[in-house]
């Protein structure tokens, strides 16, 4: 039997808007905030800011059925995805007001073994 799953999220471009004008650091709490909505990849993946400070960001995510390889264990791209989103936001956070956003462009992941099913587990950056 197939699975479905729905979500919603705010428009990335609405989202863009919000942000311009805004220091670093008050654009992630605005995010953190929920006033704005969750971006796309928050409300894909279910994952939630816990921690927003100067330089340092915090994700925790509840692991799912949905996130699932073929193999039976949470994919290695959903903690991947936490840490580049935990790794650019932290640097978000010290940028000034008019700041062009930075992105990652070298990430690289080592995973012993994946999270279980039921397991809870969080990614965070400092910079």
């Amino acid at each position: 039997m197939e699975q479905t799953r729905t979500y919603g999220w705010a428009d990335p471009q609405e989202l863009n808007k919000a942000g311009r004008g805004l220091a670093g650091l008050d654009f992630m709490r605005l995010l953190a905030s929920g006033d704005l909505g969750r971006t796309p990849m928050l409300a894909t993946l279910a994952y939630r800011f816990t921690a927003v400070d100067e330089g340092r960001v915090e994700f925790a995510c509840d692991t799912g059925e949905f996130m699932y390889n073929p193999m039976g264990v949470v994919h290695g791209g959903v903690a991947a995805t936490l840490l580049d989103s935990a790794a650019s936001c932290a640097v978000h956070t010290t940028l000034p007001a008019g700041t062009a956003p930075r992105r990652s462009i070298c990430l690289c992941t080592s995973c012993g073994r994946s999270p279980a099913i039921s397991a809870r587990f969080a990614r965070s950056a400092r910079c």
